[in-house]
């Protein structure tokens, strides 16, 4: 079981604004399962975040699986949410200091 939590801020789950507190939790593994069926790799992840939600809610996402693939391409978040430079609310929020 992989469970993601203390997020030091709210975030968006996808491209659409599914919020997610910093209060929230996202649970994959031994709750949400983890699957290959070929040609894919489903990964089920449970959403648990009293701030937003009533109850915990779980989705199933699918991704490409390339058995002779043996090295990744860098996922680099703040390119897919857009360039600061341009939109001022674009990029992640630098975390405070301390």
């Amino acid at each position: 079981m992989v469970e993601s939590g203390d997020f030091k801020q709210a975030l968006w789950l996808d491209v659409d604004g599914t919020p997610l507190s910093a209060n929230g939790k996202l649970i994959s593994g031994s709750q949400g399962r983890q699957r290959r069926s070929r040609p894919f790799l489903e990964i089920e992840t449970t959403v648990v975040d009293p701030t937003y939600y009533t109850r915990p809610w779980t989705v199933v996402r699918a991704f490409g699986w390339h058995p002779g693939l043996t090295s990744f391409n860098e996922y680099n978040c703040e390119e897919q949410v857009g360039d600061p430079s341009v939109h001022a609310d674009a990029g992640l929020v630098p975390e405070p200091k301390e």
